[in-house]
C-alpha cells in the first residue's frame, strides 16, 4: 500500500513540476521577456520598488574611528506585468520560484 501511495505522489509531483517548468519557459521566453528592460507595459508607466533593510548581524563597532561593520538583508518588492498568467490555464499554479538572475532587478547603490 505504501509503495502505491508513494508512486502516485511521485507521479503527481512530476506532473506539477512539468507544468511549472513549462510555465517558467513560456514566461521567460526570449521573444517575450527581456530582463534588461524595466518591467512596464508602457514606457510611461512607473515601476514602484519597495525596499526593506534588515540588520542581520552586528560584526564590529570601532568607536574610535566611528565605523560599524554589519551584515544586512535587503528585500526588494515590485510587480512585473510581463510575468502574469491565468492559473486556470496552468493547472491552478499560482506561484513560481524563479532565480534572481532570470528576471529584471533594480540597480541599487547603498550609501551611508
Amino acid at each position: 500500500m505504501f509503495v502505491k501511495i508513494l508512486l502516485i505522489y511521485l507521479f503527481v509531483t512530476g506532473i506539477i513540476c512539468d507544468i511549472e517548468m513549462n510555465l517558467t519557459r513560456t514566461l521567460l521566453n526570449a521573444d517575450v521577456y527581456d530582463k534588461s528592460i524595466r518591467p512596464a507595459l508602457n514606457h510611461r508607466d512607473v515601476t514602484n520598488v519597495s525596499f526593506d533593510l534588515s540588520l542581520a548581524q552586528l560584526i564590529d563597532v570601532d568607536e574610535k574611528n566611528q565605523i560599524i561593520t554589519t551584515n544586512q538583508w535587503i528585500t526588494m518588492i515590485w510587480r512585473d506585468p510581463k510575468l502574469r498568467w491565468n492559473p486556470l490555464d496552468w493547472d491552478n499554479v499560482s506561484l513560481l520560484h524563479i532565480k534572481y538572475d532570470k528576471v529584471w532587478l533594480p540597480d541599487i547603490v547603498l550609501y551611508n
